[in-house]
């Protein structure tokens, strides 16, 4: 049985905010559901961010 986690448990793990880790929910980038009116987002899942992502903000690109 796979573990669940809020989102401010994941980005503990991943070294990064609540809000960072619901970005990356909403661009699609990690995949998370719903449970009601809680997000949770599956262990590996988040595994699978884990070699990707070192804490360091990456550059945004914005359109002019």
């Amino acid at each position: 049985m796979d573990k669940w986690f809020a989102p401010r448990e994941a980005g503990e793990i991943l070294s990064m905010t609540p809000e960072a880790v619901r970005r990356l929910i909403r661009l699609g980038r990690l995949r998370a559901t719903r449970i009601g009116n809680r997000i949770r987002i599956a262990q590996k899942e988040v595994e699978s961010l884990v070699g990707e992502t070192d804490g360091t903000p990456r550059p945004t690109s914005r359109r002019t």
